[in-house]
């Protein structure tokens, strides 16, 4: 059923269909109010199913009476065996099908689209634990893009996904073995005592992170001097035990003058502009006493000028300005 609320301006209630506020933000809906959505069966005995990325439950997904959602939050002190969402949302669900005469076979159904979406499992009887499986799936936006990954195997579904999305490099070794990292070391000495102390029991590890408090006055690409006094030579520290050293970056540049990044990205025109085409501030800016007093959102991929960083494909991964006070 189709209808046109212009149509209808004193019968239906329009309140929030164009735009929407949330968190002292406002969604504009440019489009109108608009969802979309699909019913997928997974056929014959499938005793499980896997995926829907990331949701902090058993790798069996269980039916649970609510759906599974996908939107990207970083959720401190998250619930278990929940489908709320958190971080990661990879809109995936692979089958295990058992059918009569048949060896067991494996399939894939992808819902590609990047809005706030809900997918509800069901089986036909909520007492069996077999049987046919069902999904639906339902967004706020966008079109109707999907894949059915037909497998038969779960080696070949999961070949099958990354043809479709690209395969990744392998990584380095020292990326393969343990991270240290937490919210947040302070200062030289916690490093150089945390490293320390993985000696001290003779456990392996292989890189240590640092968060924003690193940084001076939460400007990513510089150091609070005052913790850091000597960055080049605690990451010489580390180097000499062949462990890698990461200063975490994260796209909410500070929105301060003085600060070269925050002038760079401004003027090529690369932060995420509002539906007005003005720059949008950090939704960040809202959680208490976290982040940054004022900050911007940068999109790199907003403008790619050939000349800017072209060993990465004409996209802005980092300040060009020299800045020699960045030490390490």
């Amino acid at each position: 059923v189709l209808l046109d609320a212009a149509a209808h301006p004193h019968s239906l209630d329009t309140n929030g269909l164009w735009e929407e506020p949330f968190g002292g933000h406002t969604d504009q809906k440019p489009r109108g109010p608009a969802s979309l959505g699909m019913d997928v069966s997974f056929l014959g005995d499938v005793p499980s199913l896997f995926g829907l990325p990331e949701h902090a439950t058993k790798a069996s997904l269980p039916f649970y009476e609510e759906p599974y959602r996908f939107f990207n939050l970083d959720v401190f002190e998250y619930e278990i065996d929940e489908p709320m969402a958190l971080y990661g949302a990879i809109p995936l669900i692979w089958a295990i099908h058992r059918l009569e005469g048949l060896p067991a076979m494996a399939s894939g159904f992808l819902w590609i689209n990047p809005s706030e979406t809900f997918v509800k499992l069901e089986r036909d009887t909520k007492e069996t634990k077999g049987g046919a499986a069902h999904a639906w799936w339902t967004s706020e936006s966008g079109v109707l893009d999907v894949v059915v990954l037909v497998g038969p195997t779960p080696k070949r579904v999961s070949g099958q996904f990354h043809d479709l999305t690209g395969h990744a490099p392998m990584p380095g070794m020292w990326a393969l073995g343990k991270h240290q990292c937490r919210w947040n070391y302070m200062s030289e000495k916690d490093v150089a005592t945390v490293d320390s102390m993985y000696d001290k029991y003779d456990i392996p590890y292989d890189t240590i992170w640092l968060d924003i408090e690193h940084t001076d006055g939460k400007a990513y690409f510089s150091w609070n001097a005052a913790a850091f006094p000597n960055p080049k030579q605690m990451i010489d520290n580390i180097s000499a035990k062949r462990r890698k050293f990461v200063n975490v970056v994260d796209p909410h540049i500070k929105k301060e003058e003085k600060f070269h990044v925050y002038r760079e990205v401004r003027d090529k025109g690369l932060f995420v502009k509002k539906v007005t085409y003005k720059q949008m501030d950090d939704p960040t800016d809202v959680k208490p006493g976290d982040w940054i007093e004022e900050a911007k959102i940068a999109d790199p991929s907003a403008s790619q000028p050939p000349e800017w960083n072209a060993e990465e494909d004409g996209a802005w991964v980092a300040p060009q300005i020299d800045n020699p006070a960045y030490k390490g």
